[in-house]
């Protein structure tokens, strides 16, 4: 994917006032701790949450 593209696609959703509902969804993935063998514990396991890649690009660019 080219720079343009994504500058095109990034300065269409802001003009638009729209972003896309699949950019606000994400994934969360929990990771349990070594040695922690119950959830019941907030320090018992690392939530991680991914979000879509063209979603962080875009903000970063708009962030710089």
């Amino acid at each position: 994917m080219s720079v343009q593209l994504v500058f095109s696609l990034a300065n269409s959703y802001i003009t638009l006032w729209h972003w896309p509902h699949h950019f606000k969804e994400l994934v969360s993935i929990i990771i349990p701790k070594p040695g922690k063998l119950a959830y019941n514990t907030s320090k018992a396991f690392w939530p991680i949450v991914l979000l879509y890649m063209l979603d962080k690009l875009i903000e970063k660019m708009i962030g710089r």
